[in-house]
């Protein structure tokens, strides 16, 4: 039975019976016209009458007030519903795009169709045990097939599959590089230079190979409908990138340009601004604030030397690290 109703019931009962407690008293005191009232039946009567007539006053009082606080929850509870609704509405076309942008990866990573389910499900937050009842599997076949998910993906586990698609959403910077460019939040990049862009990845790609102040011309998806922008290289580099994105053994980190003065002089390098617990990163022993200012005794200024030089020597890779006043050797396994 609906809640409500069974209150409302139990507010008409309670003030029934304590209504019928009160009228009996005053019925039973005016049927014995008592000459005095100095006695204990009367005294007593009285205050039945009136702890009956005060409790029924005091519950009703308690009731509105409920009333009035539910009613208060309710329209805060419908103004967050339209609030959500709006949003969605308003990031439908983004979320759309980044649904497809997901499932565009998965086939990348030629992974199978329950594998590709698998994976949907951990970046949304699903365990082990609730994905197994989802898809009415055991637990050790969900375990087998995430495990087959981080094989194909190159990826170490959850945080880092989720770090493969969010961790570039950050709220947009308006003095940023791209926005002076005229490239704004939730523009889809379909191609630079005549090359099809088909993610984050291929996008550093397709600038990375450039020379400094190349002419870029940009086409985007803006709401849905195509543009054309003309740009130099030098007015959108990005300064900050994911690990990911440069070497595979810095996944899970996520990098900036940066220069700082070390013992009076200006050095310039890479700076780890984060690193993911139990990500390839961390376990390389990366640690946030680390300055990174050269691979394999080689001296570095931005991130594009930072990705050229680990292409260059993928299996042996030494990073030259500043961690506060001290320097460091850093080995990438």
């Amino acid at each position: 039975m609906d809640p409500a109703i069974v209150g409302v019931r139990f507010r008409w009962i309670a003030t029934v019976f304590l209504g019928s407690i009160a009228a009996g008293g005053a019925i039973d005191l005016v049927l014995d016209a008592p000459t005095t009232i100095w006695t204990f039946h009367v005294l007593f009567e009285l205050g039945m009458l009136s702890v009956s007539l005060v409790a029924v006053a005091y519950l009703w009082l308690g009731w509105q007030d409920a009333d009035r606080a539910l009613e208060g929850t309710r329209a805060a509870l419908a103004a967050r519903g339209l609030e959500r609704d709006a949003w969605r509405a308003r990031a439908e076309t983004l979320l759309r795009g980044l649904g497809e942008e997901i499932d565009r990866q998965f086939r990348a990573w030629d992974l199978t169709p329950v594998e590709g389910e698998t994976a949907l499900l951990l970046l949304k937050g699903f365990g082990h045990k609730e994905i197994a009842v989802l898809q009415e599997k055991s637990e050790r076949t969900v375990r087998q097939h995430a495990v087959a998910v981080y094989r194909k993906s190159g990826l170490a586990g959850r945080a880092q599959l989720s770090a493969y698609f969010l961790e570039d959403l950050l709220l947009p910077d308006p003095d940023s590089p791209a926005e002076a460019a005229g490239i704004k939040p939730g523009d889809v990049i379909t191609s630079i230079n005549g090359e099809r862009i088909h993610g984050d990845a291929s996008l550093r790609n397709a600038i990375g190979i450039l020379p400094s102040d190349s002419k870029l011309a940009i086409r985007l998806l803006r709401d849905g409908k195509p543009m054309h922008i003309d740009a130099h290289l030098s007015a959108i580099h990005l300064a900050s990138a994911t690990g990911a994105s440069i070497d595979a053994r810095l996944g899970g980190a996520r990098l900036s340009e940066a220069n700082d003065l070390v013992g009076g002089q200006e050095v310039t390098g890479v700076r780890v601004n984060r690193v993911a617990p139990d990500s390839r990163a961390a376990r390389n022993g990366l640690k946030p604030g680390d300055l990174i200012i050269g691979v394999n005794q080689l001296d570095i200024d931005t991130l594009r030397d930072l990705k050229r030089l680990l292409a260059h020597r993928p299996n042996r890779a030494l990073l030259s690290v500043v961690r506060g006043s001290n320097a460091y050797f850093v080995s990438l396994n």
